[in-house]
């Protein structure tokens, strides 16, 4: 998500590295209702002739969406659209991000190694490795995972550490900067950034574990566990709260958000585990429970509550997103186990609708008049990437 009040999400990340967890207790569970399908889709077509395997990867609040399409083995083509039309970017690459003002983010498409890219008013910048080793077929790498209104980019490269050392970058005002790790750590990743700076992810610690990070000012911050050894944080909303998932004692994964110094254990319902997806600024956070490996339901939770997604008919729901009103898109199976796209909002699941012929859509994106992004199925087996508008659109 992506963003924050300063002072506000640095009391929270100071608090959390004092590592109290609280157990979210015994949840409320509602159930959604289906509907059939009542919304229509926008297919974006072929964006370059030779391309196949079109997604939209993110659609922001302003109405832009951005995506990809694969052109040859270890070559793709990344595009804007925007009031229906696409331009493609300058550069061989798939697209993570793309923000209201048009900035969108990435990583080069090749064999072995990628370059995080960021595009902005028509000109691509190819972000400078932190590091990395020659002798290795991927010695150099980097990618960009995400970028905010203001515009600062936040990602993973190599380092001159070796292999196996990667860190979390920043990259404002046209610098990089290496973002470390917790103390004795080899690596961290970065996964969002709020609007004010702050960068969630996980680090390496001195004992091998990974832990959810939180940087403030470039300096990392232990968010913790929920009593197992490993976390990971996936997104901070523009308050300072922080959601992700953890190993508990018991070796099981469970969500977690972290707000005002405590890290709360979501729990997984029926399923045998759950991660924290997203968080909005309301502070709902998007959990995915799973059955073993499995993606089994998808379940809002808000103020100590769970609401069950429901789903469409089949045994699998996995939520993808979810906007600042609280809707929610994601991909669920039907009987016969096709996958469709589907749009909830307030306990009411709305499947969204294929290309002619097609069998299949997925849902990667939801912005805050409810427009949901993704890809969707042809008849011959090749894929588009798609909008969904919102109904009131």
């Amino acid at each position: 998500m992506h963003t924050t009040r300063f002072r506000l999400a640095l009391a929270t990340a100071l608090a959390a590295a004092t590592g109290l967890v609280t157990f979210a207790g015994a949840a409320e569970v509602a159930f959604a209702e289906a509907s059939p399908t009542t919304a229509t889709v926008i297919d974006i077509g072929r964006v370059v002739p030779e391309g196949h395997g079109g997604s939209a990867a993110d659609v922001s609040d302003s109405g832009i969406l951005a995506g990809h399409e694969y052109v040859l083995p270890y070559s793709a083509a990344a595009f804007v659209w925007r009031n229906g039309t696409a331009t493609v970017i300058p550069v061989s690459g798939t697209v993570s991000a793309v923000n209201n003002a048009g900035v969108v983010v990435g990583s080069t498409e090749a064999h072995y190694n990628h370059q995080a890219f960021v595009y902005r008013n028509g000109t691509v910048t190819l972000l400078s490795y932190l590091g990395g080793d020659s002798r290795y077929p991927s010695g150099y790498d980097s990618r960009a995972v995400d970028v905010n209104a203001a515009g600062i980019v936040v990602g993973s490269s190599t380092t001159n550490g070796g292999d196996g050392h990667d860190h979390a970058f920043v990259y404002s005002a046209g610098r990089m900067h290496d973002l470390g790790t917790l103390p004795g750590g080899q690596n961290s990743s970065a996964s969002a950034v709020n609007l004010a700076g702050v960068i969630v992810g996980a680090s390496g610690t001195a004992g091998g574990a990974q832990h959810a990070t939180m940087w403030i000012g470039r300096r990392p911050i232990d968010l913790g566990t929920l009593g197992g050894a490993n976390s990971y944080a996936v997104d901070v909303n523009d308050v300072g709260q922080v959601v992700g998932y953890s190993e508990t004692p018991s070796g099981a994964i469970h969500a977690f958000s972290v707000r005002s110094g405590r890290m709360v254990d979501l729990g997984s319902g029926n399923d045998t585990e759950s991660r924290a997806v997203a968080v909005n600024d309301r502070g709902q956070v998007l959990v995915a429970g799973y059955r073993g490996t499995v993606p089994a339901h998808g379940f809002v939770w808000y103020d100590g509550r769970r609401t069950d997604l429901g789903g469409l008919g089949g045994g699998s729901t996995r939520p993808v997103a979810i906007n600042g009103r609280g809707q929610v898109a994601g991909i669920a199976t039907l009987p016969g186990g096709d996958e469709r796209a589907f749009r909830w909002d307030n306990g009411l699941i709305t499947t969204l609708p294929v290309l002619p012929g097609g069998h299949d859509a997925k849902a990667t994106s939801i912005n805050l008049r409810g427009d949901v992004a993704g890809s969707a199925t042809l008849a011959t087996g090749d894929s588009h990437a798609v909008l969904w508008p919102a109904a009131s659109r």
